[in-house]
């Protein structure tokens, strides 16, 4: 089988993993349904400057990801699975690059090795099925890092081009984020491997600094000036302050943490094989005179966990442009320890992952009893029940000195157990959200507004504006003008929206894994004798 044919295959494959089921449940996440309303109501519009959600600007990202997203639509339709399919398409592009970087620099045998440490670890599955913009930085800044070290290495003016372009793909995707993380990556790297003194800044006009900045503005700079003249600076104020700024100074939406959060999200995000990464850690930087790349792979992950762990907003999300460089430090240390004797570190992190695995159906009926409303589904988490099985497998295997087939065995059972997830429990789960049992009883032609809580979803999947209110005297005139209004609301407040505004509760329902009950209220009208 040809190189290139592998390469081919991969990718098909990767992203058949990661777009199977895509359409099984409802955009009922918060930033999953104003990512894909926001699109569709550009794409409504027929404008693709500036994004607008609820019929409000939205400033919250860039719109590499609307784009493909109305892509998406308008050739398959507006639907959930039109929504993420950029998603997936970005998923398979990461692995085959990681892939290709791998196999250049460490051999096919890595190469295999990392793709299977990315496959196997369900946090990065849940990032290539989501409708958000990670996906796209994600594999924009996997460009970025790896053109950038072979520009470092081989002076070689197309990979650095390359990845001034990716950088400038990266601002399109979320922004200042794209530039600021592989710019000091590039000079941790070049500082660690040349001494500053002895001319270490010429390595790094390797990657042309003065003209490969015009062809990152090239890419991006129109559509900032674009949009920043066409909203008359409020989408730049918005998104470069409040989304940038701000989040960097300060906790935005609850997501804050103490400071080694983001090392604890990298080290949990490449579970199964992430227990392992503190012995692949530790061999890349003994092995850094002989291997530069494991060097630079350290590098992006100093960097980027440095960095997230100075900003006062903290989410699982952000550091997950690192992952493919760590799954190729644990790459490397799994296809040479599985030959050697087991040491004492690899010993404890086989007792961690056969754990993790028998631990899995357990975990998940734990989870499913905490709500109430999903306590009847507790018989799913036997479709987890693979990994146990395969733990026990491993355990045989690692007995008769079989340690590749072993990580194989367990890498292939959490490839199911994603498979079964999204294809066989998430949908029963996403059967309880609020969004399915409310929207039928809306008319379709019947005003609707939400008061001090308003769940995206019910913008996108009712194809309406639905203004939000948080204060009773921006409400009142609003009912004295829509006396046959209905109103989503939480439980919290059906008191006050029944004595004051005389409302009536139809129906409420639980928000899944929430403490919160969602509302839908409706003056019902009284009859005259």
């Amino acid at each position: 089988m040809t190189y290139r044919l592998i390469c081919c295959l991969l990718f098909v494959g990767s992203l058949l993993f990661f777009v199977v089921f895509n359409g099984g449940t409802m955009l009922y996440g918060y930033d999953e349904a104003r990512n894909a309303g926001c699109a569709r109501e550009m794409l409504l519009r027929h404008d693709f400057v500036v994004p607008v959600f609820n019929g409000q600007l939205r400033t919250d990202k860039p719109p590499l990801h609307y784009y493909l997203m109305i892509g998406a639509y308008q050739w398959l339709g507006v639907t959930e699975f039109a929504a993420r399919l950029g998603s997936a398409l970005m998923g398979a592009l990461v692995v085959l690059m990681t892939f290709i970087m791998a196999n250049r620099q460490l051999g096919r045998q890595v190469a295999w090795g990392t793709v299977v440490v990315l496959l196997a670890a369900p946090h990065v599955s849940v990032q290539f099925r989501m409708a958000v913009p990670d996906p796209y930085l994600i594999a924009a800044l996997t460009l970025v890092f790896w053109a950038g070290y072979e520009a470092l290495t081989t002076g070689r003016a197309a990979w650095a081009y390359t990845a001034w372009l990716a950088i400038g793909l990266g601002l399109l995707a979320k922004g200042p984020v794209a530039v600021a993380l592989p710019m000091l990556v590039w000079v941790a790297y070049a500082g660690v491997t040349h001494s500053w003194a002895t001319g270490g800044w010429k390595v790094l006009w390797r990657l042309k600094p003065l003209t490969g900045p015009l062809l990152m503005l090239a890419v991006a700079l129109p559509w900032y000036i674009a949009v920043h003249a066409r909203t008359n600076g409020a989408w730049t104020a918005g998104f470069w302050l409040r989304h940038n700024v701000g989040r960097f100074t300060n906790p935005m939406e609850g997501h804050g943490g103490f400071i080694g959060l983001p090392l604890l999200y990298v080290f949990i995000g490449l579970l199964p094989l992430g227990f392992f990464m503190p012995q692949a850690l530790a061999a890349a930087w003994r092995s850094r005179h002989t291997q530069p790349f494991g060097l630079y792979s350290l590098s992006v992950l100093a960097v980027t966990v440095g960095f997230f762990m100075l900003s006062q907003t903290k989410l699982p999300n952000y550091t997950v442009p690192a992952y493919p460089f760590i799954a190729v430090l644990l790459g490397t240390y799994l296809t040479t320890a599985v030959r050697q004797p087991l040491s004492g570190f690899d010993r404890i992190s086989w007792r961690f992952l056969v754990g993790l695995a028998l631990l899995m159906p357990v975990g998940l009926a734990i989870a499913l009893t905490l709500d109430p409303a999903l306590m009847h589904l507790t018989a799913d988490s036997l479709w987890f029940s693979m990994t146990p099985i395969a733990a026990i497998g491993a355990v045989y295997l690692m007995k008769k000195r079989q340690a590749d087939r072993a990580v194989a065995l367990v890498a292939t059972s959490f490839m199911l157990l994603i498979l079964a997830y999204f294809g066989r429990v998430a949908p029963h789960i996403d059967q309880q959200n609020p969004i399915r049992a409310l929207l039928p009883l809306l008319p379709s032609n019947a005003p609707v507004a939400g008061y001090q809580y308003l769940n995206p979803a019910f913008v996108f999947y009712s194809h309406r504006t639905i203004p939000l209110y948080e204060e009773p005297y921006l409400l009142r005139p609003y009912l004295a003008s829509h006396p046959n209004a209905y109103i989503i609301s939480r439980s919290t407040y059906t008191d006050e929206l029944s004595h004051d505004f005389g409302l009536t509760l139809i129906r409420q329902h639980r928000n899944i894994l929430e403490q919160s009950t969602a509302t839908l209220l409706h003056r019902i009208p009284t009859l005259t004798p």
